[in-house]
This record gives structure tokens, sequence and C-alpha cells, in this order.
């Protein structure tokens, strides 16, 4: 992954998000919950963003298998290591391929939240006879998309600000 990628950290901004120390625990019961549910869930995201009006694509199931396969390690690693690098590395690339097809910012995080939406549905599914751990999860759920859409926005500002500053100097 490229250096502009590892300037946006996962340590500077957690905390935020995790004001009562539980996330972390909570992501791996929440990966353990989703882990056999992860292509519905990247499906979903995927199904989300091909509707979206600046995409408008029509996948082969071919085509959605392949966009499917290629996300799963990254929602795995979100949710088992919320702490890890890893994942907001992957961001950073996923960025990068977003803005070089000209794929906004609220696009990914429309489809994002398509995602998570999904991810609820499970949690309900699965934890309908505990309400009080559907409560808690999903309450991780919400926090880790938000620290998910973050990272988005924190790494389309990095590349929103060096396209502008490669533009200064160009023009002298």
């Amino acid at each position: 992954m490229s250096a502009e990628f590892t300037q946006v950290m996962v340590s500077d901004r957690i905390g935020l998000f995790d004001r009562d120390g539980c996330l972390e625990a909570s992501c791996r019961e929440v990966a353990a919950l989703l882990a056999n549910e992860s292509v519905r869930i990247a499906r979903r995201f995927w199904s989300h963003l091909a509707g979206a009006p600046e995409v408008n694509a029509a996948f082969t199931e071919a085509e959605m298998d392949e966009n499917v396969r290629k996300i799963l390690p990254y929602l795995a690693a979100k949710y088992t290591d919320v702490r890890g690098q890893a994942w907001a590395d992957m961001v950073g690339g996923y960025v990068l391929e977003a803005q070089s097809t000209h794929i906004s910012l609220t696009t990914l995080i429309s489809s994002i939240s398509a995602a998570a939406e999904e991810g609820h549905n499970i949690l309900a599914e699965k934890l309908a006879g505990d309400p009080e751990r559907l409560g808690r999860l999903a309450r991780c759920l919400t926090q880790a998309t938000l620290l998910e859409a973050d990272m988005f926005a924190a790494h389309f500002s990095l590349l929103q600000g060096r396209a502008e500053r490669e533009s200064r100097r160009a023009q002298g």
C-alpha cells in the first residue's frame, strides 16, 4: 500500500467511536455471527453500488461473484480486528479505485450503509430471542460502520488534497 494511506490511522480515530472500550470485543462477536453470511453482506454492498446513478451497472453473476470475493477479506478484517490497520489500508485502495472510476464518496457510503443494513438484518434473525445481546451488537455494528465511513472520508480527503497540491504545482 502506498504511503499516503498509512497516514489514515485507525489508532488515531477509534477512540472517538469506542468510548466504553467494548468495540473490539463486540466486533469479534459480530464477526462470528456474520462469518457465514459475509457473502450476503458483500452482495448487498455491490447491488446497491451497481444501482447508483453514477455507476448504473448490471453485473453478470460472474462479475458479482468476483466483486464479492474481492471484499470478503476486508469484511473479515474489519470485524475480527477493528483496531488493526490492515482493513483501514484496504479502504485506501478502494477509495483510489473509486476515484479513478469517478464513484463519489456519497455513493460509497450509501453502499456501506446498505451492507450495514444487511448486517443488522442478519443480527436480528440470529438474535431474535436475545434482545439485550441484539441491542449491544447492533450498537457495535453502527459504531463500526460509522468508523468505516470516517475512514473512507479521510482517505478521500487525503487524495483530494494531494490532487489539489499536484494541480497547483502543475500550474506553477
